[in-house]
């Protein structure tokens, strides 16, 4: 029997509760906020429909930066060298800009697929295009 430890949100001044996993596969959203995982921030979304957060990219937040940045909310998503999908290719200016010695290409257009991880010869994508990276 495999058990799951789970974390309890209950976020301040509402009625909104969720059970979420403790050891989730966190992701940054474009408040520059780390969350859980997904359902993490779904379940602040829920809670706060007037100030809608996305997913800016999968892992920990780099930095609380991400809000400075200047990105389209269009979700085109876009894969990155480092095998994670970004919700457009102004995201991965973001990150480029938050982690200068770490910088990312974009490799293709849509999701990353499995093994998409250091493919030789990336793609030349704009990074300027009004591109969005979103939540599943």
């Amino acid at each position: 029997m495999r058990c799951t430890t789970l974390l309890l949100v209950i976020l301040v001044g509402t009625t909104t509760s969720c059970r979420i996993p403790k050891n989730g596969k966190p992701i940054c959203g474009t408040n520059g906020v780390s969350y859980v995982d997904i359902k993490a921030l779904q379940c602040y979304n829920k809670a706060n429909r007037s100030n809608m957060i996305r997913i800016a990219y999968r892992g920990r937040c780099l930095r609380p930066e991400i809000p400075q940045c200047n990105f389209s909310s269009t979700a085109k998503n876009v894969c990155g060298n480092d095998g994670l999908t970004y919700l457009n290719s102004a995201m991965v200016a973001c990150k480029n800009k938050l982690q200068p010695n770490k910088q990312v290409k974009i490799i293709g257009k849509g999701p990353c697929k499995k093994n998409s991880r250091r493919r030789k010869g990336p793609k030349n994508i704009s990074t300027t295009s009004n591109r969005r990276m979103n939540a599943e």
